[in-house]
C-alpha cells in the first residue's frame, strides 16, 4: 500500500529556552525539514535561526532560536511544507508550546527519601525521592537542581 499521507507533528520538546525538537510521525526529507521558512513561532520569536534533521532519526528536527522563549508564556509553533520521504507535503499545522514558570523556593518539598543501601539488605536496588508540590501551580521538574551540601543533582536531564 502506497503512503499518500503527509507527515504530521506528533509533539514538540522544549530542550532549552533557545532549542526545540520537533517530532514527526514519520521520517521527513532533509531539504524541506531544514528550510527555516517552514517554521514560525508566535510571540515575536519568528523563524528559527537553524533547523537540523537528526542524523540518527529522520523523524526529529532540532530548531535553534535566535530569540529565547520566556518562562510563563504560551507560544505556538506553526510547521508547514515539510515533505516525507515519498514526497507527501504537509499542510500547515500549529502546535501549542507551554513554558511553565520555574519553581520558587518552598514550592517543592522532599517528603520521602529511599536510599539505596550497600549491601542492599534484601531491598530493591533503587533510590527515589518523593516530591510534594506545595504551590497551586503545575511544576515541570525537568532541569530542577537538588543541592545537598556542596553536591548538586539535576532531575530529568
Amino acid at each position: 500500500r502506497l503512503d499518500r499521507e503527509p507527515p504530521q507533528v506528533v509533539s514538540v520538546q522544549i530542550i532549552s529556552l533557545d532549542e526545540l525538537v520537533v517530532v514527526f510521525n514519520e521520517p521527513v526529507e532533509e531539504v524541506t525539514a531544514e528550510a527555516l521558512n517552514h517554521y514560525a513561532i508566535s510571540g515575536g520569536i519568528g523563524q528559527p535561526e537553524d533547523a537540523t534533521l537528526s542524523s540518527t532519526n529522520a523523524n526529529l528536527v532540532t530548531l535553534e532560536l535566535a530569540t529565547p522563549l520566556q518562562f510563563g508564556q504560551t507560544y505556538s509553533l506553526t510547521v508547514s511544507n515539510v515533505r516525507d520521504l515519498l514526497g507527501n507535503t504537509m499542510t500547515s499545522q500549529t502546535v501549542p508550546l507551554n513554558l511553565p514558570v520555574p519553581p520558587s523556593v518552598g514550592d517543592l518539598i522532599i517528603t520521602e527519601i529511599f536510599a539505596d543501601e550497600t549491601p542492599s539488605q534484601g531491598l530493591p536496588e533503587a533510590e527515589f525521592l518523593e516530591i510534594f508540590n506545595n504551590s497551586n501551580r503545575t511544576i515541570d521538574l525537568f532541569g530542577v537542581i537538588i543541592q545537598r551540601g556542596t553536591s548538586f543533582t539535576t532531575l530529568l536531564k
